[in-house]
């Protein structure tokens, strides 16, 4: 909404445009990308692809999925000139290539309408088959910090970002061990234990979102949050400082660091 088409193309066509024109280098995809510009060298250091399921394309601040849809245009004539048949190419792409991350539910909803009309107009029976473009969007978890399982104990700064998780979005960057900590604890919990049922559900709720955040793509795209630190929240300035210090100074800093890190 925000975004001039031309700019999203640019992107789009630069990043997942070149890195199939990297791996099929006598592809005619290149004439229907006009914002395409051949990069210098010969391409050392890509990732190599043997098909177009393979392909991932990420955008973790989809907002209502400009960017995710013309990564969908783009991936489609990947298909097709492929060779694959037009009314498969929705399901191929909805399940295997694209992923979009988004703090506001309103935004998710209407990137995966998009999506889905896009969907439906290479196949009109896409409604009836029962798949749902993976949007995102995360809520905050609030977990009682008086009866954390043990694993959670000294994960203060994973309970706190979890308790956040709606304002610092796909700024979060979970390794391992939170991973881990997170499946321990719900092993830890008993059904004997007094409200272990509603925690056991939020630790579920948690662990999915951190395995989304953990994830790598192979692409991804975005026009991140632009925010300086003169409109930060208390919460937001504590937490930026502590986790990209040397991106401190705006949001969108921080976003870079993200997705190049």
């Amino acid at each position: 909404m925000f975004t001039p088409d031309w700019i999203v193309r640019y992107m789009v066509e630069n990043t997942l445009g070149r890195l199939w024109m990297l791996n099929r280098p006598d592809s005619e995809l290149q004439n229907s990308m006009p914002f395409y510009i051949v990069p210098d060298g010969n391409g050392e250091g890509f990732i190599h692809i043997e098909k177009p399921e393979d392909i991932t394309f990420c955008d973790p601040a989809c907002g209502s999925g400009h960017i995710l849809i013309r990564a969908f245009d783009l991936l489609e004539a990947m298909y097709l000139e492929s060779g694959y048949r037009r009314r498969d190419i929705p399901r191929l792409i909805l399940t295997n290539n694209l992923y979009g991350i988004e703090i506001d539910e309103r935004a998710g909803q209407i990137a995966s309408l998009t999506l889905a009309m896009c969907a439906c107009e290479l196949d009109r029976r896409f409604p009836k088959r029962g798949i749902q473009p993976d949007i995102q969007v995360l809520n905050s978890v609030e977990l009682d910090a008086d009866n954390l399982p043990h694993s959670l104990a000294n994960k203060k700064k994973l309970v706190e970002s979890l308790a956040h998780l709606n304002e610092i979005g796909s700024l979060v960057a979970p390794d391992e061990n939170d991973l881990t900590a997170i499946g321990k604890a719900i092993e830890e919990l008993s059904d004997r234990e007094l409200f272990a049922d509603t925690m056991r559900g939020q630790l579920i709720a948690a662990k999915h979102q951190l395995e989304v955040l953990a994830r790598t793509y192979d692409v991804v795209v975005a026009n991140p949050p632009y925010m300086g630190s003169s409109r930060f929240n208390p919460f937001m300035s504590k937490w930026i400082k502590a986790n990209y210090p040397d991106e401190k100074g705006d949001l969108c800093f921080a976003f870079i660091n993200r997705i190049c890190g």
